[in-house]
């Protein structure tokens, strides 16, 4: 808890270098209080050890998060293959991205979420921009084969 009990009032003064008693106050209070973590307001910046302690165990915990996402993920498309909401060239392609980034993972979790987003955004690019820019390109190769027939030419007289 905030110890306000050894706390003095700082003394500002307006003339050169005479603030040292307010910064001397500010420097008390930041030293006895307390910050949310245990660690000292003060020491945030300097207490290097309970900064990478910190550091670790939210590391931990998101590689926790991201040990429970792959599981989640192999269920869920494993289910949607088996259930036919996905084909199994999709059902591949996703098994071989979760596969690709728990590897990276292994690696760094930073690595592992860059291959995590590439996949899926190369996943997403493919159904919203490919897919349909194919179809449409079919879609035109068939109307220039249907107007070379000459089946479909208008005969002259």
């Amino acid at each position: 808890m905030l110890d306000l009990s050894s706390y003095d009032e700082p003394k500002i003064t307006s003339s050169d270098g005479a603030n040292e008693s307010f910064i001397t106050g500010v420097s008390d209070f930041l030293s006895s209080s307390e910050y949310y973590l245990g660690t000292s307001i003060a020491g945030i910046g300097t207490d290097h050890l309970s900064n990478l302690r910190i550091i670790k165990d939210l590391g931990g915990i998101v590689r926790f998060a991201g040990h429970l996402g792959t599981g989640v993920s192999v269920l869920k498309n494993t289910k949607d293959v088996v259930q036919g909401k996905i084909s199994n060239e999709r059902y591949g392609y996703r098994m071989t991205g979760t596969a690709l980034t728990a590897l990276g993972g292994t690696v760094s979790g930073g690595v592992g979420l860059l291959i995590g987003v590439c996949v899926i955004g190369v996943e997403h690019t493919w159904d919203n921009s490919l897919v349909p820019f194919f179809q449409d390109l079919k879609y035109q190769f068939y109307r220039v084969e249907e107007s070379l027939s000459p089946s479909n030419w208008i005969k002259k007289r």
